[in-house]
């Protein structure tokens, strides 16, 4: 029975959620009411019943750079792969839940983490990593850099440019440490290591493709469980050891989750390790740490590398998935060629942009806010006869 002083509901400002976060939290955490923004408070006003850093990954969420993710290449270009293998869109995903996960373990702030998740490839071409090195040779072209514009200038859905994340979201993204995509200079926060949230959504990032990508090159029968044997990668061979209870059916799936669970134990493990062997007592520590506190241990590294070379070697260098990323890249360079020699091709609102940048950014910009899909139909429209326009 409620009593007369009891209360059935009670609605929470945002001053009562950055409260909880500040009890909640480890002292190492990063808080959403010390964020800022770009734009300022004048020009946006803070939110009343969420976080600064809920409002950030709500943004991306409803951005159409997120919803483009669906159609676009993870290690299949769309519409070549299984209705089950991942796309850009289900890979960003899988690394937001991933992130979220092991900062809930780690008394961190799940929403920041979650925001750099949910923005760190958006700046991602048609055709991924290969239409990527297209658009690199053209235009000197970079996925994160391209992120960055997207959320800082090219998205219009407000009052003002792009997103106007959080300055601490927008460092997630440009400081987003993995194997493709490194940027050469930072601009925020210039000369600091970024938030350790920051530092899981990189962990998360290699934990979800390396796991996923094993699972996609089994799903779609391009690598079998006999090749991975045979390579005799000590990882593999430590995942078959766990998985061999289960039934067949079943096997693949659970070697996927098994897998993402040795990363994040160790990773888990190797961070207690890290801190304890470190000075660090508090958020601003952290950022004058030279080195990154949240990764996997020397030898867990060197296993997974192991893993990812011979992936390279076998599933990303295979001749089927090659012939589908040779196709993109041929249809970003016609694309190119065509754009260039007659820019009138081109919608009016992005002829305008000619007279304000440099005319290959221009083109560059244009093509990789194109997916998969819309890319194969724009080639058609421009070269195939019997396709109107």
């Amino acid at each position: 029975m409620i009593t007369a002083e009891q209360t059935v509901l009670a609605v929470r400002t945002r001053t009562d959620l950055e409260e909880r976060e500040a009890q909640n939290l480890s002292d190492l955490a990063a808080l959403s009411r010390d964020a800022t923004r770009p734009e300022g408070p004048n020009v946006d006003p803070p939110p009343t019943s969420r976080t600064h850093f809920q409002r950030d990954w709500n943004r991306v969420m409803h951005s159409e750079a997120f919803r483009k993710l669906e159609y676009k290449t993870q290690v299949f270009p769309f519409g070549e792969g299984l209705d089950v293998t991942r796309t850009r869109l289900t890979h960003t995903l899988e690394v937001s839940q991933i992130a979220g996960a092991i900062c809930v373990a780690l008394g961190l702030n799940h929403d920041l983490a979650q925001a750099i998740a949910l923005a760190h490839d958006l700046g991602h071409p048609p055709f991924g990593h290969s239409g990527e090195d297209v658009l690199r040779d053209f235009a000197g072209f970079n996925h994160n850099a391209h992120g960055l514009r997207i959320v800082t200038e090219l998205e219009h859905r407000y009052p003002f440019r792009g997103l106007n994340l959080t300055t601490v979201v927008l460092e997630g993204m440009e400081k987003h440490d993995v194997e493709f995509g490194r940027l050469a200079s930072y601009y925020w926060f210039r000369g600091e290591s970024p938030t350790l949230e920051s530092q899981v959504a990189s962990a998360a990032d290699v934990i979800a493709y390396r796991s996923h990508d094993v699972e996609d090159a089994l799903t779609s029968g391009i690598l079998t469980k006999d090749d991975f044997r045979a390579a005799h990668l000590a990882l593999w061979d430590e995942l078959e050891s766990k998985v061999e209870r289960y039934p067949e059916e079943i096997r693949t799936a659970q070697t996927t989750r098994t897998l993402i669970d040795l990363f994040i134990s160790d990773m888990l493990a190797e961070t207690e390790r890290r801190l304890q062997a470190s000075s660090v007592r508090c958020a601003r520590d952290v950022r004058h740490h030279p080195q990154a506190l949240v990764w996997f241990s020397e030898d867990f590294d060197r296993r997974h590398n192991e893993l990812g070379a011979f992936l390279r070697e076998t599933f990303y260098q295979h001749y089927k998935i090659m012939r589908m990323t040779d196709k993109g890249k041929r249809v970003i360079r016609a694309l190119i060629d065509e754009y260039q020699k007659n820019p009138n091709l081109l919608p009016p609102d992005v002829q305008k942009q000619f007279a304000v940048a440099e005319p290959k950014s221009v083109i560059a910009d244009y093509i990789a806010g194109m997916t998969d899909r819309y890319a194969v139909r724009e080639y058609a429209r421009l070269f195939d006869p019997d396709v109107r326009v």
